[in-house]
């Protein structure tokens, strides 16, 4: 692959990213709505799943600057590695928010 089609590969799926992390917000935001500000359990609480989503933002980040990292060959394909990386995290965190077990009677 010469190093123009890294690049226009790396665009593409950077514009991926793009709308995978507005839709992982936008799933994020909605599943916020449902959660009470206090329960009777700490760990549902609106707070800590805001805690909670940070700390993906941030894991995300480390975890796939670190596998980009350890990919060998040029500068090019370490950022293409790590942009897979969080496209495959994205969507993880998109198929958790759409089925958090959200318990009816709690909420």
């Amino acid at each position: 692959m010469s190093g123009n089609s890294i690049l226009q590969v790396t665009q593409c799926m950077e514009h991926l990213a793009v709308q995978k992390r507005t839709a992982v917000e936008r799933l994020y935001s909605d599943s916020l709505a449902k959660i009470p500000e206090s329960t009777d359990d700490v760990r549902a609480t609106r707070q800590h799943f805001e805690q909670e989503h940070a700390s993906w933002r941030t894991y995300v980040h480390k975890h796939c600057s670190f596998y980009g990292g350890v990919s060998e060959g040029t500068s090019a394909w370490i950022s293409l590695a790590a942009l897979r990386c969080e496209l495959n995290e994205l969507d993880a965190r998109s198929f958790f928010l759409q089925n958090i077990p959200w318990n009816p009677e709690r909420y």
